[in-house]
């Protein structure tokens, strides 16, 4: 079984593709996750009574803002993506062609 010359620049178009969708999901994604979190601070109105009623030592109180994802798990998600998208285009052009 003999390739053509031209399967291999298909197949990097391929990856390429890939990871440009997966570069702008990942994008729309944390772009959604800034807005959400500014919105939030934006409107955020605290309860001034309430605060005074309640006194303790800043020592004794941590404040868990969310949760920050590693960069290997970033990584991850990214080639993943990555990977599902290259595999929907190759059934797509395999598809497309028959």
């Amino acid at each position: 079984m003999q390739r053509k010359i031209g399967e291999g620049v298909s197949g990097l178009k391929t990856v390429i593709r890939s990871l440009l969708i997966s570069l702008a999901i990942h994008v729309i994604v944390i772009a959604g996750a800034l807005a959400v979190a500014w919105l939030q601070t934006r409107d955020y109105k605290p309860e001034i009574a309430g605060r005074y009623e309640h006194f303790e030592p800043l020592q004794q109180k941590a404040a868990i803002v969310g949760v920050v994802a590693s960069p290997l798990q970033l990584l991850c998600t990214f080639v993943g993506t990555a990977a599902v998208s290259g595999i929907i285009i190759r059934f797509w052009k395999k598809n497309r062609k028959d």
